[in-house]
């Protein structure tokens, strides 16, 4: 139970502050108000969501319990579901399910597609003036979004594996690698007056180095590697920010503790 709690938590800081799909979407809304309901209204969706999920779950598990003739026990658990629905479902609701998930999974990739692109066209190649005009930046990001959409593609043939019995559990280690230090620079950012910039980068690379021990020497549960990217993250640069002299710059408006002075 605490692993799920606290890799919950970990997950959804990372996701709700660093990941630019998430990002993106916020600096859509026309205020701060608007944002935030729409944080509230995610919030309530994904209780709803969740027991949704667990309940589909806990039902299959009482089914097969029940009919274990009709499970092979070779199949992989990401495979239990697809089974049921092939097998035990109404041809026409089958359909609808089977469309769902596509339609589901389209519109999460082509998120990212459009995210990483507007990244690596606004960070990277506006500061460097590598267009002459917003034709040729609007060019760019669709050329980059098609170059992602094929390496993703490839990248998710990897994990066509056999060995791979839970694609759920590899997903959360991948996120976990990544996710963890993000989030960690930003609760270091946020929550602290002291950080500096180098106490970040210096806790940034301690936290992958902790991110990537873990991975490969440890059997800690993945569910976990965000949280303990986090942590590292933080305790690390905090610490060394204030070994290097902590903070000089007018943080006004940039943390926690400053919000309200802004009127924020």
């Amino acid at each position: 139970l605490w692993v799920i709690i606290i890799g919950s938590i970990g997950q959804n800081i990372s996701s709700y502050t660093a990941d630019q799909a998430v990002v993106q979407r916020y600096m859509t809304t026309a205020d701060q108000r608007r944002a935030a309901r729409s944080i509230w209204t995610n919030a309530v969706m994904s209780i709803l969501a969740t027991v949704l999920f667990f309940s589909i779950g806990t039902a299959l598990f009482g089914f097969y319990r029940s009919h274990p003739e009709k499970l092979d026990a070779t199949i992989t658990t990401d495979q239990v579901f697809p089974l049921f629905i092939a097998n035990e479902m109404p041809v026409g609701i089958a359909g609808l399910i089977v469309a769902g998930i596509f339609a589901a999974a389209q519109s999460t990739v082509s998120t990212s597609m459009n995210s990483t692109a507007t990244t690596v066209v606004t960070d990277f190649m506006r500061p460097f003036g590598v267009c002459r005009n917003e034709r040729g930046y609007l060019r760019a990001a669709r050329l980059i979004t098609v170059v992602m959409g094929v390496l993703g593609t490839l990248f998710g043939l990897v994990f066509v594996n056999p060995e791979i019995k839970s694609l759920f559990d590899a997903f959360l280690k991948v996120i976990g690698l990544f996710m963890g230090v993000l989030g960690g620079l930003f609760v270091l950012g946020v929550l602290t007056r002291r950080a500096n910039a180098k106490g970040a980068l210096v806790g940034a690379l301690v936290g992958a180095v902790v991110m990537f021990s873990l991975w490969r020497f440890t059997a800690i549960n993945g569910y976990l590697y965000t949280a303990c990217g986090i942590t590292t993250c933080v305790v690390v640069g905090y610490l060394v920010s204030l070994v290097g002299g902590g903070q000089d710059r007018d943080l006004a408006g940039l943390t926690i503790y400053d919000r309200r002075s802004t009127g924020g």
